[in-house]
């Protein structure tokens, strides 16, 4: 009885990483959006300038490399940790945005906190740094 609860456990386990290895390269457009102040003393066209846009990943790829986005910000130091309940899944995780601006270096460390109805489906959210919040989307554009 022990084996056969061991062995289910372990198929159950593996089946589980192919599904996720499977998802992580799958290929997202994600984009960080509408920035807006966090704070009364920061303004709209630093967040503006702080707001990471557009790009074109795999949570692998992202996890293990980082990418630029499509206004030259570098994301990097990734976290990333989904959890399915009731049928919906949750994301959330960090990483280190690197802009310039105005000749001036930034980092930013962004927390994103995401969800969708199915496990290839819209991605939404929204995202935080000291400074800024805003909104986040991604779409499966290539299933490999």
């Amino acid at each position: 009885m022990k084996v056969n609860l061991l062995l289910s456990i372990l198929i159950l386990s593996l089946f589980h990483e192919i599904s996720f290895a499977s998802f992580r390269s799958i290929t997202w457009k994600g984009t960080y959006y509408q920035g807006i102040p966090n704070k009364n003393n920061i303004s709209n066209e630093y967040c503006k300038n702080h707001t990471p846009g557009t790009f074109f990943h795999s949570v692998n790829n992202v996890l293990a490399h980082g990418i630029k986005t499509d206004k030259g910000i570098r994301l990097d130091h990734a976290t990333f940790h989904e959890e399915k309940r009731h049928g919906l899944y949750f994301i959330s995780g960090d990483l280190i945005a690197h802009g310039r601006t105005e000749n001036i270096n930034w980092d930013d460390h962004i927390y994103y906190y995401l969800y969708k109805l199915t496990e290839n489906g819209l991605t939404q959210g929204v995202w935080r740094t000291k400074e800024c919040k805003g909104l986040y989307a991604g779409v499966v554009v290539n299933k490999n």
